[in-house]
């Protein structure tokens, strides 16, 4: 399956808007509108992607609805799975 669509189906899925699907990548909106158009994504963002589809394919909710608000819904620590996301993003960039 092409990167295009890979993207298309988890934005479909998650419920994610493009702006908080660039938020997670650490991209403008732009490169979302460019990646779902067929535009190249690096191997290092093709991996995030698939963690993330992981990620959302293994939400215990049904509906785009239920999994975004399991992505958005702060846990007992006080963070969501999207701030998780976001953070790991941030480290693994840092290195």
């Amino acid at each position: 399956m092409s990167t295009s669509n890979k993207l298309k189906i988890l934005h479909f899925k998650s419920g994610l808007t493009k702006q908080q699907l660039a938020y997670l990548f650490g991209v403008s909106p732009n490169a979302i509108n460019l990646w779902m158009a067929g535009g190249h994504m690096s191997p290092t963002y093709e991996d995030m992607l698939d963690r993330l589809t992981t990620l959302v394919n293994g939400l215990p909710a049904k509906g785009a609805k239920n999994r975004l608000k399991l992505l958005l819904t702060p846990g007992s620590s006080g963070y969501s799975e999207f701030d998780r996301l976001r953070t790991r993003r941030n480290y693994v960039q840092g290195e």
